[in-house]
């Protein structure tokens, strides 16, 4: 004992963790302890004999060597620092010994052997307080899983099943007691040991394809997310009907153990499962976000219309070399070609001008796409037009409004004070910036997903200035340090992003404000596999460069365009469906079709040398818009724009049915009523969600109000 320091010895403000006592307590009390913890802080030397358990004195230290991980011989689990618990709202640090006051064990078979071997500790503070403790064995009595993983492992009960019929009701259930309780009662049952965080493998899940399956999830968001994934798993297995309860007075965190200590009998948990809802299958996470119906990947066709002129010559050359869909190569080569011929073309609505510079964003499944290959070969034909623009006049990277006005600024002048021996005498006008003489700038960014996550940020100006962008040219912040302007800028920009990245990153703020309408969103997926590559030949490329050249050469000299007579008869028969607003999140993202249209238009009818917009540029402009709004119906779809009542329809495509207890659930109850009631009572305005009510289970009790998904 003379080789412990003082610093490890207990003190009142660092008592032993295994009896809470001190070496400064009184005597005669019962609370006195002479013991330290070691120099490793593995083992607390505590001298109560009381607490000892099976221990025996350590040596002649006069103390009992208790062991701070795990499940100490004494019979209790210690811990260096006890989990805190509520204390009044405060988190409250507990210096007792957790003592176990009751061991459950639970084995796992895999083909009849046993595998592993769940272990819980419910254990009681001397404050009276219960918790638990959990860990994993082998068979033979090591600690751990052997290699395995809880998600690789067979669900709990599953070796119980091996001689229940096809087609019998089985109920998956989260933990090992929710399933004894359920066997309890003579329902067959499995149940999930990973924890509500973790999904069983596949193989975990095949044996029960050949069984009617009812998924009982805990009465929280973490067991609802449990089970829908579960199910969805299930369903990608080739499982045709999975179906959950609906258990309506069910208390935060419930399951069927407490369904039963509630005091429910046999009958009535029957009548549950027999009245199980089915969960809709989700057949691609990406897509079912977006308001897809149809399994698989979908992309929109574009019309053959908007494959004319110069644009579709171009695609007809590089689209059998690249992997890139041929709609994907004819929007780079629009947008390129627009900000390569600039401002000078333009039509008027109005006092309004409208030039050829458009904003779009390709959506793809993933990487996979070949998004940027689509660039590749336009952007080398672009710059042997125009070297100068290829050189300075494409850029990546956007950060913020400032340094995109930095790109096309106008020239600044500053009143400089001239002085005559330390004596202001004057001021005279000095440059001090000559400017940006090139005013057009093509943005080409490749993750759109990292712009609108910087957006995010509340002192980021890229947002408001990339609308002045589109819309007239003239750019400015409103903050007072920033002095940058820019007119008569001629900004074009393509970007790349996910259709998972666009659903998470695109907020409300930017459906709502306008900026995503400045954009055509269109779904590209790569057209072909190429496993040498694509390079188009010389001799097919190098006329294209000179009907670029041509092209460009004529468009600059081309000031206001017109539609003639045959154009403004078809422009008056598709205007009302092009102004006709949409509800939702679609309508907010499709609502500027008209100048979308009129833009793409009038590039057409330069493209193909002409003075004026003719019929068959305004089809050609017409069929990229009906891409771009198909793409759009299908990124969007019926959503609201408002995450709150998005949030519920999705929940309800992809769980089923739900009551409005289980809809709280889905915001950790953090949303008041009056938030639910407005975005359900948009929902049923919209026609996406009903309301239904559905007797008590067996008979007994209240109704339950459910809301589903029409």
């Amino acid at each position: 004992m003379s080789r412990v320091s003082s610093a490890q010895r207990f003190t009142t403000s660092h008592p032993c963790p295994i009896c809470g006592g001190a070496e400064s307590d009184p005597r005669g009390v019962g609370r006195r302890c002479n013991g330290y913890v070691s120099h490793d802080g593995q083992y607390a030397y505590c001298s109560r004999e009381e607490f000892s358990g099976e221990l025996s004195l350590y040596g002649d230290t006069g103390a009992y060597a208790h062991k701070l991980e795990g499940l100490c011989r004494c019979g209790s689990l210690h811990g260096e620092a006890p989990r805190p618990r509520p204390n009044n709202g405060q988190p409250r640090h507990p210096t007792v010994a957790e003592r176990v006051v009751q061991t459950q064990r639970w084995t796992i078979y895999a083909r009849g052997t046993p595998i592993a071997v769940h272990v819980r500790f419910d254990v009681e503070g001397a404050d009276g307080q219960r918790d638990k403790r959990v860990h994993w064995e082998q068979p033979d009595g090591a600690l751990g899983l052997g290699g395995r993983t809880t998600a690789s492992l067979p669900l709990y009960g599953l070796s119980e099943l091996d001689s229940a019929p096809d087609g019998a009701l089985v109920v998956l259930a989260e933990g090992e007691p929710a399933v004894d309780a359920l066997r309890d009662h003579g329902i067959l049952a499995a149940g999930t040991v990973c924890g509500a965080r973790v999904t069983p493998t596949d193989d975990g899940l095949r044996p029960f394809l050949r069984f009617r399956v009812v998924v009982w999830p805990d009465h929280d968001d973490d067991g609802e997310q449990h089970m829908t994934r579960i199910a969805e798993g299930l369903h990608r297995l080739g499982h045709g009907d999975v179906r959950r309860v609906m258990w309506a007075e069910a208390p935060p965190t419930g399951d069927a153990v407490d369904f039963f200590a509630a005091g429910h009998p046999t009958e009535e948990a029957r009548a549950l499962l027999e009245a199980a809802v089915p969960m809709a299958p989700e057949t691609q996470a990406t897509l079912a976000d977006s308001g897809v119906d149809a399994p698989g990947w979908f992309e929109p066709k574009m019309g053959a219309d908007a494959f004319t002129g110069l644009a579709g010559r171009i695609v007809d050359v590089l689209e059998p070399h690249s992997e890139a869909s041929p709609v994907a190569i004819l929007l780079h080569v629009l947008v390129g070609l627009g900000s390569l011929i600039g401002r000078g073309p333009h039509a008027l609505v109005e006092k309004t001008s409208h030039h050829v510079n458009e904003f779009v964003a390709l959506v793809g499944r993933s990487s996979k796409g070949r998004k940027g290959q689509a660039w590749s070969v336009p952007r080398w034909l672009l710059a042997q037009a125009d070297e100068e623009w290829a050189a300075g006049r494409v850029v990546s990277g956007l950060s913020s409004g400032e340094g995109l006005i930095y790109h096309v600024r106008d020239p600044r002048d500053e009143q400089q004070p001239i002085k005559e021996k330390g004596q202001v005498t004057g001021y005279a006008t000095v440059r001090v910036d000559e400017g940006v003489s090139d005013k057009r700038l093509l943005v080409f960014e490749a993750e759109l997903a990292s712009v609108l996550r910087r957006m995010e940020m509340d002192s980021n100006s890229l947002s408001a200035v990339l609308r002045q962008a589109w819309d007239e040219g003239r750019l400015a912040t409103l903050t007072r340090n920033s002095p940058l302007r820019a007119t008569g800028a001629h900004v074009s920009l393509i970007a790349h992003v996910t259709l998972d990245e666009l659903a998470v990153t695109l907020t409300e703020t930017e459906r709502a404000n306008g900026f995503a309408n400045r954009f055509l969103f269109h779904l590209v997926e790569r057209s072909k596999m190429l496993p040498e590559g694509g390079e188009p030949p010389e001799e097919a490329l190098w006329p294209l460069v000179e009907d670029t050249r041509r092209v460009v050469d004529h468009a600059r000299r081309v000031g206001r365009i017109q539609r003639d007579e045959e154009a403004r008869e078809l422009w008056a028969a598709v205007y009302p469906q092009l102004s006709d607003g949409k509800p939702g999140l679609l309508g907010a993202v499709t609502a500027r079709a008209e100048a979308h249209v009129l833009r793409l238009s009038v590039l057409y009818a330069l493209l193909d040398g002409a003075s004026a917009v003719c019929r068959q540029h305004l089809l050609a402009a017409l069929a990229v818009w009906d891409h771009a709004a198909a793409s759009a119906e299908c990124i969007f779809g019926d959503r609201t724009g408002l995450s709150v009542a998005d949030t519920i329809l999705e929940a309800l495509r992809r769980r089923g049915p739900m009551t409005r207890d289980g809809l709280r659930n889905l915001f950790h109850r953090n949303k008041t009523a009056a938030e639910l009631d407005s975005a359900l009572r948009l929902l049923v305005e919209q026609g996406n969600v009903r309301q239904t009510v559905r007797p008590a289970a067996g008979g007994r009790g209240r109704p339950a109000t459910v809301w589903e998904a029409v």
